[in-house]
């Protein structure tokens, strides 16, 4: 089996997404625009939700979470977009739209891939949630020191496997629907190609966006600095929730920035190393 080269990968991600940050800044800002608004009004009642079911001790408001569970529908739909639109710019070819807004058979393919995949992530973590629910009152926060290490044990357990199984099935999806990946389902296809390589994968991921997201927290930090108020207590939910919705603005307004960054390099190590382990079958 040949072996993934990392460094090479990267290298090719970071040159194709600077020498066409223009085209795809293109494609993708008219999604990406409809991603940020929609989130930014779904988030602020979702989180003014949960905030208020806390000092009311009740439930949260349904239509908030009606609204936050139809922007992830939106975010997974435009994200297929614009992936697949840069995808398409590092296979040589040209998107299917100017604008970013176009819905073609890659697009829904590469949206009806996400949505499997979420689908299937969340039956651990509902296992898992009910579990600790079957605790107790208290939570494992209650129990012995050594009930907390194993809680703690189990949950590190569980976040490993859904980064293992969400990245041999997530990190190859743009190029493969982008490209000629035949008539086998992309689940599928992409499971079977990063079968072996899952560390080189995790180091692709890693060292395409850990400059972005790390340049990205310096001007988020520097940012909050304008904010008057403190931060809040690391135990005080409603608090931290208050703070989320302050800078939210903030927050959102970063994301639209890095997104030509992030989406080139994700779509770009998608196609180069889509490549690299299945040959011909990712091509324009």
């Amino acid at each position: 089996m040949d072996r993934l080269p990392v460094l090479a990968v990267v290298r090719a991600a970071f040159t194709f997404t600077l020498a066409n940050l223009g085209a795809i800044i293109g494609v993708i800002w008219l999604p990406m625009t409809a991603v940020t608004v929609t989130g930014f009004f779904a988030e602020q009642r979702f989180y003014a939700a949960i905030e208020t079911a806390i000092a009311t001790h009740g439930s949260p408001d349904g239509a908030a979470m009606l609204l936050f569970l139809g922007y992830g529908l939106l975010f997974l739909l435009f994200h297929a977009m614009m992936m697949v639109g840069v995808a398409r710019l590092a296979l040589g070819a040209r998107p299917t739209s100017n604008f970013g807004i176009g819905f073609g058979v890659a697009e829904w393919r590469l949206f009806r891939a996400w949505f499997g995949l979420v689908l299937f992530l969340m039956i651990p973590l509902l296992v898992f949630s009910m579990a600790m629910m079957a605790v107790g009152p208290g939570g494992p926060a209650a129990g012995t020191p050594g009930q907390m290490g194993r809680y703690s044990l189990m949950v590190l357990l569980m976040m490993g496997a859904l980064v293992f199984v969400g990245l041999r099935f997530a990190f190859l999806l743009p190029g493969l629907a982008a490209g000629d990946g035949g008539t086998e389902k992309l689940l599928t296809r992409a499971w079977t190609l990063s079968a072996g390589h899952f560390w080189r994968i995790f180091a692709i991921v890693l060292l395409c966006l850990l400059p972005v997201y790390f340049f990205g927290a310096v001007l988020q930090s520097l940012g909050e600095l304008s904010l008057k108020s403190g931060g809040p207590a690391p135990d005080d939910l409603a608090s931290m929730l208050a703070r989320t919705r302050e800078t939210l603005p903030l927050a959102k307004g970063l994301q639209f920035l890095m997104a030509p960054f992030i989406t080139g390099l994700m779509a770009g190590a998608s196609v180069i190393a889509g490549r690299e382990l299945g040959r011909t079958d990712i091509r324009a």
